[in-house]
């Protein structure tokens, strides 16, 4: 009984605590909607810092310790099952069972079965959400370890590793100033640590306010501020590109959005930082998900074997099945019309024998009918059941891998904690003798041997799945062997083939996927993290002396096979080098051996590459801007001459006016500074008037030679004819936008009124020959109305794109930059939501984008390109627009025509 209680008091010691976490992190996800936000507010002031210290923390903490067994907890077997089972996983994140059943299901299959479904939950998609949180809060549960004891009362390592870590990842969310920062960091330090320093976010000294400027100062740096007035405040710190790789996905003290947010400039960071690590070939460097956890507590690092347990195995191996398939749990059948045929007669012979068993019972007739009606219900549901089912899934393909959206990035991180915890995993049965028997058997059989292994091992129940065969058998490509698919290793392979950037090749894989840009820095630290942790396996069968080498030769992209990593370190020298089975070894080359973009491919032909070229084409450009300052140091060195001896013949501030009018009113800077704040250029206001309109209206007198141009307009053309009458002979018909003068109308005697009749001349240009001049009587109007000639006068401004409106540009003749202006308005729309005064608040319309220029307050709302911009013309534009067609032409020559005519009628201002 003494026992028993024991082990009762063990169990409890770890059940209550998981419950809280597993209860968090499914309320987290919304899965306990309907108990209202009461719930929802004690899981985020669980879950939330500060408040998580006293806590979340605490919970996970004698999670930790119980996992690190010692005789006092449950060890790390017994803790994994027990997790998977707080979450309801059980049956989920195992290798998929096969129950046999009848003969094998198709010719190609050497094993009959079908398989077992895992257990039916109250929304299948509750699944999705509980794996990953489960993978969440076991990278927690490796990776937050209680910090080691300090070795001297002065020793405060412990302390400078918290305060980094939290800063770093504060950081990586958003830019803080140093009071923000300080609030955010102090979250790592205990009560002890606060009373002995600073509490809170006060800016005060003692010993933890000096450590954390110190820690500010590695992990981050200050961001520049603007030169503008708009920009206020206190200054903001911002991560450094060299502490990018530190970062950690699944860091508890930051929420969800805060890690998308961190993922976005962690992507950013690091192709800053392989720029740092290989200045000449940056796309050779490849960082992994995560770096190596922080050193730990020797208490607590038995908790780290849950890495390394057959059942985590089994777990990450069902997870990226569940992600190639697209989100489904079992491995995709072979589609083949045999077993639809086998399907529905066994469909059939059950109805068949169920009446036949109602019919034998009983002769009642109602009971009959009972019977019969429920054996069809029965038929048409598995008969709309196996049709849902074939016409939901479509056959499992490449294309299928390509277009899942299913995320494996706490799986990844999974699998690059093993690599990095292996070596210390292996050698904890040394350090620590005293650890429990399971502990020491599991740590003591660790060995590269035994991981690789595990990485090629393919559960039996896979061996002959027909989704995991190799190509000419299977439906899955690949550049290498295409053997053990239904392993770890096997599984990454065709997600890094299929679904990466870097592997995938097929046409019909997305745009977005290829492009890094679909789900921003998530979708960049799974690609480069799968293909880490690709490159290094291949490292370790090529000959990596250690897991440090094979880790740097990932990193940089150097093989080992090359001897580029020769000159090993002295601790690399003494390490010995693993002996690997041959085996395993042929096993894994052959998968990893030929897939594409997995190592730099080295340029025998010495080509000039794109990033050579945009190298030379940024020296030309910074050549070109030296040129620019040292010819405008020249001129101010002119115009300063003549300051001092002014000539007789001309003034000599005159450079010095003309320098001062190239000058940014808000700034107060010139042209040069245009990479910065933008190209310069004037400010003016622009507004709609009907000026031109009617100045060319009023002006222009009805005799003139406009009023007396017509152009053909009827979709019929223009019948030319002798005489007035209509009858009269037809000479020709001119086609439509033919251009004739009106010569004379006719008005009637009797009623004064002005005939649709008109005497027109048309001439017609031959470029071989004489003018063709024709003349004769047209209608302006058709009997019917619709208009066949219409006067040119019309064409000026009423039938054009803008009516008789043209746009009226009034300047003040001040300069401005193009981000100064845009600086400068943004902060007269922030001044006015907060309802501040600002200038032209009465005068300006800053919703139509209306503003005051700072210096002379005259009204503007564009800013217009100082002289000096390229310009195109005609002849340039014509030779570049090559027109090709008889129709075409004819329609330009036209234009011009009516283009020349039209300046020769309208009068010059």
């Amino acid at each position: 009984s003494a026992t028993i209680a024991s082990a009762k008091i063990i169990h409890s010691l770890a059940d209550h605590p998981l419950r809280c976490l597993a209860a968090a992190q499914q309320i987290e996800r919304h899965l306990w909607a309907r108990n209202g936000s009461s719930t929802a507010g004690m899981a985020l002031n669980y879950s939330s810092s500060p408040l998580c210290r006293s806590f979340r923390d605490l919970d996970i903490t004698l999670v930790q310790l119980s996992a690190a067994g010692l005789g006092i907890g449950l060890g790390a077997r017994r803790m994994f099952s027990l997790l998977t089972s707080r979450f309801d996983l059980d049956g989920y994140l195992c290798d998929p069972e096969r129950r046999p059943q009848g003969v094998p299901s198709s010719p190609t299959s050497t094993y009959s079965g079908v398989w077992v479904n895992p257990p039916r939950l109250q929304d299948p998609e509750h699944a999705v959400a509980l794996s990953d949180s489960f993978f969440t809060t076991l990278c927690i549960l490796v990776t937050e370890l209680p910090s080691p004891p300090p070795s001297t009362p002065a020793d405060d390592s412990s302390l400078r590793s918290g305060l980094r870590r939290e800063l770093l990842h504060a950081l990586a969310a958003e830019p803080r100033s140093h009071s923000e920062a300080m609030e955010a960091a102090t979250s790592a330090s205990s009560r002890r640590d606060e009373s002995a320093g600073i509490s809170g976010g006060g800016s005060g000294g003692g010993a933890l306010g000096d450590l954390f400027t110190v820690v500010l100062r590695q992990v981050g740096s200050q961001k520049n501020q603007s030169s503008t007035r708009a920009a206020s405040g206190p200054s903001a710190y911002e991560l450094k590109a060299e502490c990018c790789d530190e970062y950690d996905p699944s860091f508890y003290h930051l929420r969800r959005q805060d890690h998308q947010h961190a993922m976005d400039t962690i992507g950013r960071l690091r192709k800053a930082k392989a720029s740092i690590l290989n200045k000449d070939k940056p796309d050779r460097v490849c960082l992994p998900m995560v770096c190596a956890p922080p050193k730990a507590h020797p208490r607590f690092l038995p908790c780290r074997l849950v890495l390394h347990l057959p059942a985590m195995d089994a777990a990450l191996r069902r997870c990226l099945l569940f992600a190639i398939t697209g989100g489904k749990w079992l491995p995709p059948e072979e589609p083949t019309a045999a077993k639809e045929e086998n399907s529905q007669n066994d469909l059939f012979s059950d109805a068949d024998s169920n009446q036949t068993t109602s019919g034998i019972a009983g002769t009642d007739s109602v009971g009959t009918s009972f019977s019969d009606r429920r054996a069809f219900r029965r038929a048409a549901a598995k008969m709309n059941r196996r049709s849902t089912n074939s016409s939901s899934s479509e056959p499992f393909s490449a294309a299928v891998i390509a277009a899942s959206s299913v995320s494996c990035l706490e799986v990844l991180q999974l699998l690059t904690l093993q690599v990095h915890t292996l070596e210390e995993c292996a050698s904890l049965h040394l350090m620590q003798p005293t650890i429990d028997d399971d502990a020491k058997a599991l740590s003591s059989s660790l060995s590269i041997n035994r991981y690789l292994g595990r990485l090629i091992h393919i559960p039996e129940s896979l061996t002959d799945a027909w989704a995991l065969q190799p190509h000419p058998k299977g439906p899955l490509p690949s550049k290498g062997s295409g053997k053990n698919r239904g392993s770890i290793l096997g599984l990454l392979v065709a997600l890094y083939e299929h679904r990466s950037k870097h592997g995938g090749n097929d046409a019909s894989q997305p745009s977005d996927a290829k492009a890094d840009e679909g789900h921003g820095g998530a979708r960049a630290l799974t690609e480069n993290g799968l293909k880490w942790l690709l490159r290094f396996v291949h490292a370790l069968v090529d000959g990596a002396p250690s897991v440090k080498a094979a880790t740097r030769s990932a990193t940089l992209g150097i093989p080992i096979r090359t001897g580029g990593l020769s000159s090993n370190s002295a601790a690399e020298s003494t390490t010995p080098v693993w002996a690997i089975v041959e085996e395993i070894r042929e096993t894994v080359t052959g998968m990893l051996q030929d897939i594409p973009d997995l190592w730099p491919k080295e340029d025998t032909n010495k080509d000039t590459s794109a990033a050579d070229k945009e190298n030379v084409k940024n020296k030309q450009a910074r050549k070109a801007a030296q040129q620019r300052v040292m010819e405008m140091m020249r001129k101010k060195q002119v115009a300063f001459a003549e300051t001092i001896a002014p000539t007789e013949t001309e003034p000599s501030n005159k450079m010095e006016i003309d320098n001062e009018g190239d000058l940014c009113i808000i700034c107060r800077c010139d042209d040069t500074d245009g990479e910065n704040n933008g190209p310069l250029g004037y400010l003016g206001h622009v507004q709609r008037s009907r000026y031109a309109q009617m100045r060319a209206c009023n002006e222009i007198s009805p005799n003139n030679t406009l009023y007396q141009t017509y152009r053909v307009a009827g979709h019929r053309g223009c019948q030319l004819r002798k005489s007035v009458a209509m009858d009269s002979e037809p000479m020709v018909c001119l086609p439509t936008g033919s251009i004739v003068t009106v010569n004379s109308c006719t008005v009637s005697d009797r009623y004064d009124l002005l005939s649709r009749r008109v005497f027109v001349r048309h001439c017609e240009k031959r470029p071989e020959s004489d003018d063709v001049i024709t003349e004769g009587w047209a209608s302006v109007q058709s009997s019917e109305g619709y208009v066949i000639l219409s006067p040119l006068s019309t064409l000026c401004f009423s039938n054009t794109r803008w009516g008789s409106t043209r746009p009226v540009i009034l300047q003040c003749g001040h300069a401005a930059h193009l981000k100064c202006v845009e600086t400068h308005t943004l902060s007269l729309h922030q001044r006015s939501m907060g309802e501040q005064p600002y200038d032209g608040r009465f005068a300006a319309n800053i919703e139509d984008r209306e503003f005051l220029c700072p210096l002379c307050k005259q009204l503007s709302n564009i800013l217009i390109p100082r002289d000096g911009c390229s310009r195109v013309t005609l002849k340039e534009k014509n030779a570049s627009e090559k027109i090709s067609g008889a129709e075409t032409s004819e329609s330009l020559n036209e234009l011009e025509s009516l283009e020349k005519l039209l300046c020769k009628l309208i009068p010059s201002e």
